[in-house]
């Protein structure tokens, strides 16, 4: 499986990292209906099913590992730092979100 997708998904982390990726095309889903009985014919006989779109997926589980405990405290601002240099490189205008997350784990280690 990983030999199938790994050039798409590897492609789809660079342009998230070059800001060349549309963000909302990541987070989708479609949903169709699976009949649970052959030649079904009410809505009752049929099964929903919703197909995400995997790399939005994957993307978060990445993001949570970042997050996880175990990290480096400085490796945050370490990464701030790059950033922040390649925005002035670049001459970009872009926002930076800092986010909070002691509340969310109730101490900090």
């Amino acid at each position: 499986f990983w030999e199938t997708i790994k050039g798409d998904l590897l492609q789809t982390f660079l342009d998230l990292s070059k800001g060349d990726l549309a963000l909302f095309g990541l987070n989708f889903g479609v949903i169709t209906l699976i009949p649970k009985v052959q030649e079904a014919n009410v809505i009752q006989q049929y099964r929903p099913i919703c197909l995400l779109n995997m790399s939005y997926e994957i993307f978060t589980k990445v993001a949570t590992n970042r997050l996880s405990s175990g990290q480096n405290i400085f490796e945050g601002m370490v990464i701030l730092h790059e950033t922040i240099h390649e925005l002035h490189r670049k001459k970009q205008n872009e926002i930076i979100l800092k986010l909070n997350f002691e509340k969310a784990y109730h101490k900090v280690r």
